[in-house]
């Protein structure tokens, strides 16, 4: 992960195996991902833009703002089964250390299935 321009922007390079169940993959698959997380120094409020070597577009961005250690960033969409929220949450935001989920819900933010957890750690130079 990098700066860019004057702190107002992170760039994320991300690479790993994925197996996303609730896509229906039986085997874990090789994918590369880039995140653009982008910030309104006026409003605090940040964007995050994802795409991947599966679906190589940004969609809409994930929308939310920090508050302590705990981040949240929700985007909504149609899906054929109805409205879908999703949610980024960073928590345990340290100098060297998050925890990274993103959760799904169905019923408008009523209950939540996570669908994945990452443990990030800064990288030692």
């Amino acid at each position: 992960m990098t700066s860019a321009l004057d702190g107002c922007a992170l760039v994320e390079h991300w690479r790993g195996r994925v197996q996303f169940f609730w896509e229906g993959m039986h085997e874990p698959e090789a994918m590369k991902g880039l995140s653009v997380r982008s910030c309104d120094p006026g409003s605090g409020q940040w964007s995050i833009h994802w795409m991947d070597t599966r679906s190589p577009k940004f969609d809409t961005p994930y929308v939310g703002d920090f508050d302590g250690r705990l981040g949240e960033f929700f985007r909504t969409w149609q899906s054929p089964a109805g409205e879908r929220i999703g949610r980024i949450r960073f928590r345990d935001v340290s100098p060297d250390s998050v925890m990274w989920s993103l959760a799904i819900s169905s019923d408008g933010g009523g209950s939540w299935t996570v669908l994945w957890k990452m443990g990030m750690t800064r990288a030692r130079s």
